[in-house]
């Protein structure tokens, strides 16, 4: 799976590239909404992780603008954040196909990401992974 994780806090996303690649995920990372969609320009990714609170444009204004690209119509959309921003109902309204909340469990991580990529066919928002 290729993944692409937008953050701004270079721990956090680390941590997550990290999880990700141990299970055998090829992974980008980037800090910002404009980096990811300067990326975005060259590749497609399978599922792309955003933080919602993100310099520049948010991690919503994100997700509206890929949902309104048929490139990425099949590419999965998980939000990643604490919740300060809207939460969960404010991330499906934007797009999001999913809401993992921070902060991350390390040993519970790729299992929610896996969870709404078994999810993927309804294309319906799921709400926050188990």
């Amino acid at each position: 799976m290729r993944l692409l994780i937008i953050e701004d806090n270079p721990d956090d996303r680390e941590l997550m590239t990290y999880l990700l690649r141990a299970s055998g995920h090829t992974t980008r990372g980037v800090g910002s909404s404009e980096s990811a969609l300067g990326v975005l320009e060259y590749e497609t990714p399978d599922i792309i992780l955003c933080d919602l609170a993100l310099p520049g444009a948010s991690g919503h204004e994100v997700a509206r603008e890929l949902k309104n690209d048929p490139r990425f119509k099949r590419v999965l959309l998980i939000a990643v954040s604490a919740g300060a921003v809207g939460g969960p109902e404010a991330a499906a309204k934007a797009g999001f196909d999913g809401y993992i909340p921070k902060p991350i469990d390390p040993e519970k991580f790729v299992e929610q990401v896996m969870h709404f990529l078994e999810i993927r066919g309804d294309r319906e928002p799921s709400g926050t992974a188990p």
